[in-house]
């Protein structure tokens, strides 16, 4: 959808009230759950595809065209032949005559297609409910959602259910609470549970969320694999009760690393349709060099997920570390700067200058020794690379490289002469 699509939100509720085409029913509360749970997709104005089991008159397929952005698919699924008499106001709604209970003919159906919203209203016999689950939430696209209607089915025995009857719909949903709380809980309390063992394994990391309303149940699934288990981040800076050695190896690292992974996996970034002035890139230098860092830390995430392809936010998170005297952290961000662009001498050399000036001359030796075999002509860089070979008792070295330099064309001339006369008095050589 292009960004500049005239488009206005309504409500479901709104819309079911002035719908005139097709018949549909709903029970009085969904509208409300709708708005609810399918905000977040609402607002991001992408084009959505929709898919709804139980098509019955039609109605509920032309409301969800109404309700998504402009550009969403909607598709639904009915075995009654009296469906395909239906005539939708819309070329973007399809319905397919089958079951959604036949994993063979949906995977034939939907072979290369997925969808972001997926409602089943179909047969609410428990039976159905779990086969079509198992069939269809694999085709759910990242962030999507998995809705299941009319729930309270699963508490009568006509439909395959009963208060807390094994079997039923409700207690299969009831799983997916302990799903989400796996990384906590021991291997060994699952001995006894074979079915919920292979069950919680295979969807632990998939489910980012589940709610239940009267009668409605809402699956979400992670924008990205949740692989490894959640872990604490700590900020501030008075420990007046547990003391902060304990939570040191947390401070940073944590925070900019696991903190942007969890966002991007509850997708909490939404599409925005005015370009900012400055971009998160420029806001958070702008911070690095205000040493406003907190600031700083934020928008370089953002921009890590913005411009994956771009190393700057990778290097100032790794200045900001070694300014928190956190080096190996530094370390592991400039690494991603350089695998993402590996003939970036000035970055390396940019960080070894950081940790001259705040006072780590080994870790700069490292890294401007690097830059410079890696690029020999980065004559910005001698001066510092002298300095920190001469702080380290590595003084003829750098008194050898300036005086090399010295005598080569280069903007950097003053500098390399200053440094130069700089280390030889401090030799005591005054010629």
């Amino acid at each position: 959808m292009s960004t500049d699509t005239v488009w206005e939100k309504q409500s479901y509720c709104d819309i079911y009230k002035n719908h005139q085409e097709l018949a549909c029913h709903k029970w009085v509360h969904y509208p409300f759950i709708y708005d609810q749970i399918l905000a977040r997709h609402l607002d991001a104005r992408k084009p959505l595809r929709l898919l709804e089991i139980g098509v019955q008159n039609g109605g509920s397929l032309e409301i969800w065209k109404k309700f998504l952005p402009p550009g969403s698919k909607i598709h639904g699924i009915d075995i009654n032949p009296k469906c395909l008499e239906l005539v939708f106001s819309s070329n973007d709604i399809h319905f397919h005559l089958g079951s959604a209970t036949d994993e063979v003919f949906l995977d034939r159906l939907f072979d290369d297609m997925n969808f972001d919203i997926i409602v089943d209203d179909g047969s609410h016999l428990s039976s159905d409910i779990i086969t079509t689950f198992f069939a269809l939430f694999k085709k759910i696209n990242p962030g999507g959602i998995y809705i299941i209607e009319d729930l309270h089915a699963s508490y009568w025995e006509n439909y395959g259910g009963g208060l807390r009857r094994k079997n039923s719909a409700i207690e299969f949903l009831k799983q997916f609470i302990d799903t989400l709380h796996s990384d906590y809980i021991s291997e060994k309390h699952f001995s006894n549970l074979v079915d919920f063992t292979l069950f919680q394994k295979e969807y632990r990391q998939q489910i980012a969320s589940i709610s239940f309303f009267d009668s409605v149940c809402a699956i979400t699934k992670f924008a990205q694999a949740k692989t490894t288990p959640f872990c604490q981040i700590v900020n501030g800076n008075n420990y007046k009760v547990a003391e902060r050695d304990s939570f040191q190896k947390l401070v940073l690292k944590e925070k900019l690393q696991n903190l942007e992974t969890a966002r991007l996996m509850y997708n909490t970034s939404l599409s925005h349709w005015t370009k900012p002035l400055i971009s998160p890139l420029e806001q958070g230098i702008q911070a690095f060099n205000q040493e406003k860092h907190d600031i700083a830390i934020e928008c370089l995430s953002t921009a890590m997920t913005q411009e994956p392809g771009n190393p700057l936010p990778y290097a100032y998170l790794a200045f900001i570390c070694v300014r928190q005297g956190l080096l190996q952290e530094a370390r592991d961000f400039i690494a991603q700067s350089a695998k993402i662009a590996p003939g970036r001498a000035d970055l390396i050399a940019a960080l070894g200058e950081v940790f001259l000036k705040y006072g780590y001359p080994t870790e700069a030796v490292e890294y401007l020794r690097e830059a410079i075999h890696m690029q020999p002509d980065l004559l910005a860089a001698y001066p510092a690379f002298a300095q920190s070979l001469h702080l380290t008792g590595q003084s003829e070295e750098a008194v050898s490289l300036l005086k090399t330099a010295s005598i080569l064309p280069s903007n950097a001339q003053s500098s390399i002469q200053s440094v130069l006369q700089q280390i030889l008095a401090e030799c005591g050589n005054l010629s």
